[in-house]
């Protein structure tokens, strides 16, 4: 199994440099949209088996393109979501800014028990993340020996 990450496309609060994480998102900036066009031309030597995206209305829209180009179904799966901004949701400022990327930061270098001010810590948010992955592993796999 090969998975393909991909990140969605502009959105109006990328544009606006806010901290937007909560549901159901933003949608796509039109600069979004071409880039989710872009996508089906981009895999195009690449197979794709299954399509999944997050609950976020801007990774469904992103996912719509190549979705359609492959004749798949988007399934949507709970738990894809990116990082839970909590407290600092549609927050701009630099400080707020600041917060998020060292608490990342945090948990990139093993200290996963740091919480986002008033959301998740580093082990909720991989296990979540963690869990989500192998439901696709599962999938992937009945869907390969059937």
């Amino acid at each position: 199994m090969r998975l393909i990450l991909i990140r969605h496309g502009e959105t109006p609060s990328n544009v606006a440099g806010a901290l937007d994480t909560a549901r159901p998102g933003a949608p796509l900036t039109p600069l979004g949209q071409r880039q989710a066009a872009a996508l089906p031309a981009v895999l195009t030597t690449s197979p794709v088996a299954a399509v999944y995206a997050s609950p976020l209305v801007r990774t469904q829209l992103t996912a719509t393109p190549l979705a359609q180009a492959r004749g798949l179904d988007i399934v949507v799966v709970e738990g894809l979501e990116e990082i839970g901004a909590g407290a600092l949701e549609m927050h701009t400022h630099a400080e707020s800014i600041d917060t998020y990327a060292d608490t990342v930061s945090a948990w990139i270098t093993g200290d996963r028990g740091v919480a986002m001010p008033g959301g998740e810590d580093g082990h909720s948010f991989f296990g979540r993340f963690d869990h989500a992955v192998r439901v696709l592993a599962a999938r992937c796999l009945r869907a390969c020996t059937a």
